[in-house]
């Protein structure tokens, strides 16, 4: 029996091999040995229809290779994961060879160190086109912005390598190379929103005239009124806090106004409801200016008047009765004050 692996003749079953020291399952190596001769004897069928011959010709290569990946002489079958990433190697690849070429032409680096690149590149290359040769390759997902930022963080890592060898004809030029990979990344981060924009930067103004000594400083132009202005007086932070003010004192009366006069119309369980829910709609109207908004001192404000309308909840329950007893004012008071400091202090 001849060895699957080194050809060597005399192989015994189960005894590893003299020369490879391979070893394998008996009936595998034998069944491996039958198929290789049957592929081999194929193309003499003449007898047989050309695309029969092709068929058989698959399903033993099929068999070959099923039975060689179980005696260990083929890697086992790429997966999914690797095939993309072999894709994507493929791509990284393809794009350093025309970076180094770019490298070359701009006299950045010797023509030498572009060929012993460009063989290396070359044969890596090779070696991933081999691997996915006999993998079913999906079809190739569309150029994403992370891939190219993937491959320009790829071209920074093999330059700076580069560099560490000496492969750039100076440090200068290995500067220019990075700095330029460095921009097209930012470029690419700022495209994918990862980055803010570059703010661009302001003309710089030509400086006035002097003035005449003693002549009186000219008045500066006075501004047309346009809507624009009009809109950004009306919507700043100081207009709006006048207003908010305003809107939170008139709240403040009209609540007070009806505790006072329209209290007996609600049964209690309303009463109730109707002044916890309008105490906590000053606490969350105040925590969306401050925090949504960011108006802080408008939501402090607003938090202020829910704050204040806490004792006046007490109040309005102590005079709506069937809580408290008449003569139980000084243990409602005693109570809202409990109540009261913690949320001052809180809020």
């Amino acid at each position: 029996m001849q060895c699957p692996r080194c050809s060597t003749a005399g192989l015994q079953p189960g005894v590893p091999c003299a020369q490879c020291a391979f070893t394998g399952a008996p009936e595998q190596v034998e069944e491996l040995g039958h198929v290789a001769y049957l592929l081999g004897e194929i193309d003499t069928w003449h007898e047989v229809e050309q695309g029969a011959r092709e068929r058989l010709r698959r399903r033993y290569q099929a068999r070959r290779d099923d039975i060689e990946g179980a005696l260990g002489l083929r890697p086992p079958p790429l997966t999914p994961q690797q095939v993309r990433e072999l894709q994507r190697q493929l791509a990284r690849l393809a794009v350093l060879d025309a970076e180094v070429v770019s490298w070359g032409d701009s006299g950045q680096m010797s023509a030498a160190r572009v060929a012993s690149l460009r063989a290396t590149i070359a044969r890596r290359t090779g070696d991933a086109q081999g691997r996915l040769a006999q993998a079913a390759q999906p079809e190739l997902a569309p150029d994403l912005i992370g891939d190219r930022l993937e491959q320009v963080g790829y071209l920074l890592q093999v330059a700076g390598r580069a560099h560490g060898k000496g492969y750039f004809v100076d440090r200068a030029a290995y500067h220019a190379v990075r700095d330029r990979l460095t921009a097209r990344r930012e470029a690419l981060e700022v495209e994918a929103g990862l980055r803010r924009a570059p703010r661009a930067t302001p003309a710089p103004r030509r400086a006035a005239p002097a003035a005449a000594p003693g002549a009186p400083p000219p008045k500066k132009p006075r501004e047309p009124i346009t809507w624009e202005r009009v809109s950004q007086t009306l919507l700043s932070e100081r207009t709006l806090n006048v207003l908010l003010f305003l809107g939170a004192f008139l709240l403040m009366a009209a609540a007070t106004t009806y505790v006072v006069y329209n209290w007996e119309k609600l049964p209690a369980p309303v009463q109730l409801a109707f002044i916890i829910l309008f105490t906590l709609a000053f606490y969350g109207a105040g925590w969306f200016l401050r925090v949504r908004m960011a108006l802080r001192a408008s939501g402090i404000a607003v938090t202020a008047i829910g704050s204040l309308l806490v004792p006046l909840d007490f109040y309005a329950i102590f005079l709506a009765g069937g809580v408290w007893p008449a003569q139980a004012w000084p243990w409602v008071w005693l109570i809202a004050s409990a109540i009261c400091l913690p949320v001052y202090l809180w809020t």
